[in-house]
């Protein structure tokens, strides 16, 4: 019993060692040929993640109400009177002036297709102190000595006058307020109030647009939605001014005032409306009031905004 049992325990063994050896076998087979070196892990390769641009949706512009600007324009300069200058009368006594009078009076000033580039020169300007007309001109100062009547040749040759009187035949306007005198410098040497000279006149007002509206209470014409619209405003003299825009419904748009305004004319730039801000469409009114000391003017015009 002892040699079977010997026997069966060896060949338990040789079986166990026999199956080591077809296990190592396989590994081997399955490494190559039996190449055991330890191979790397390979590096896993990323997909890159595309980059995704959002799409925004389109937005809309900001919504903006349209501010007029007041733009005031250079007032109309008034044309002088044909026929009617004024007169006036001066002293020069050493290089400085003096007034002896001024006064209007039928007649013409002197014209020159082209005036002398330097020299005296004169300004008339309005109550609000635009230049109406200019002037410049060579004041006689210096002249020749009287000949000798026996030989007929100048006694003294050219004379420079320290003293003189002299007239200036100036354009006259019936808004002029003062009258200016400069030097060769352009210094002031001389200036005259001729307010108390100046034609009255009645206190008006005028509002109108582009499209029309000229004259007291006419229409101003039909502008479409987004379509620019000039407001001109006048006065004939200077004075306080308000002005409003209502809307169809009467209520206050834009208001502007008091101010003060110079005679002419002035401009108010803006936009009926736009795509993005609708006014509301009907007829819209323009209000101008002004006044002086003494007076008091009005007017209005209407226009309409369509689709």
């Amino acid at each position: 019993m002892s040699a079977k049992r010997g026997l069966v325990i060896k060949s338990s063994r040789i079986v166990a060692v026999l199956l080591s050896i077809l296990v190592i076998s396989a590994l081997l087979a399955g490494c190559g040929g039996g190449d055991i070196t330890p191979q790397p892990t390979p590096t896993p390769i990323l997909t890159p993640t595309p980059v995704v641009t959002p799409v925004l949706p389109p937005t809309e512009p900001t919504k903006t109400t349209p501010t007029p600007i007041l733009t005031p324009t250079p007032p109309v300069t008034s044309k002088p009177v044909i026929g009617t200058i004024y007169s006036l009368s001066y002293r020069y006594e050493e290089g400085k002036f003096s007034l002896i009078d001024v006064h209007v009076e039928s007649g013409s000033a002197p014209y020159r297709r082209e005036p002398p580039e330097a020299g005296y020169k004169y300004e008339v300007l309005s109550f609000g102190g635009e230049v109406l007309g200019s002037f410049v001109f060579v004041l006689p100062l210096l002249h020749y000595d009287y000949p000798d009547p026996e030989t007929g040749q100048l006694r003294g040759g050219i004379v420079e006058q320290k003293t003189m009187d002299g007239t200036i035949r100036i354009p006259y306007f019936i808004n002029g307020a003062t009258i200016n005198l400069y030097d060769p410098n352009g210094t002031i040497v001389l200036s005259v109030n001729v307010r108390k000279l100046a034609v009255k006149l009645t206190l008006q007002a005028d509002v109108w647009t582009d499209k029309g509206g000229k004259g007291h209470g006419v229409p101003g014409g039909v502008y479409n939605i987004g379509e620019p619209i000039f407001i001109y405003m006048s006065v004939n003299e200077e004075s306080m001014v308000w002005y409003t825009i209502a809307n169809p419904d009467g209520e206050v748009f834009f208001s502007y005032g008091p101010t003060i305004w110079s005679a002419g004319i002035h401009s108010l730039p803006g936009i009926s409306g736009t795509p993005y801000h609708k006014v509301p469409l009907g007829n819209w009114k323009i209000y101008i009031t002004v006044r002086t000391d003494k007076e008091t003017a009005e007017d209005s015009c209407q226009f309409e905004v369509i689709p």
